[in-house]
């Protein structure tokens, strides 16, 4: 009788010690119906037709909420970007000049980009636990702002005015 494929990986087939050698080895291993040598009672059964179905499912739905996920970002990234550049185009505002005087005092000069605060952003979506929909709007915002601050810069301000303007420091 041939055995199902799954019923010594559920443990339900127990051979008497009397099969196994002296040192715990199978005696009959060319017979058919025997584990390997290497076998173990309870390991993981083959996987079946409704269980891989139900892990392709799963496999597909990560990578959907990854392509979403990126998705957002660009949707995101392109609002950040649209903003800033109504900011210092439309109302012909630029931080270097407009926040020295109020930002600049509290950061003692530096400089605060807004990649900055998305490279932060980041970097704690990692200490939020990962399934958590707060640790993917995190990730996504400060990814937007950091790819936001970086098309500003240099793509948009290079060629519109010569220069990134990606000052360290307010100037003096």
């Amino acid at each position: 009788s041939k055995l199902p494929p799954t019923a010594f990986a559920h443990g339900s087939i127990h051979r008497p010690s009397s099969t196994q050698s002296s040192h715990g080895h199978w005696a009959d291993p060319l017979n058919a119906n025997a584990p390997s040598l290497y076998a173990k009672p309870n390991t993981i059964a083959p996987v079946t037709h409704e269980q891989f179905n139900s892990r392709e499912v799963e496999s597909s739905m990560k990578y959907l909420i990854k392509r979403h996920i990126l998705l957002y970002a660009v949707a995101l990234t392109f609002l950040f970007e649209l903003l800033t550049v109504i900011l210092r185009f439309g109302f012909a505002m630029e931080s270097t000049r407009d926040t020295a005087s109020t930002i600049g005092l509290m950061t003692m000069g530096l400089r605060v980009h807004h990649g900055y605060i998305g490279l932060i952003m980041i970097a704690a979506a990692v200490f939020i636990r990962p399934q958590h929909m707060l640790a993917k709007w995190v990730f996504i915002a400060g990814l937007a702002l950091f790819a936001s601050d970086m098309i500003h810069h240099f793509l948009v301000l290079w060629p519109a005015t010569g220069s990134p303007q990606f000052h360290l420091v307010y100037p003096q």
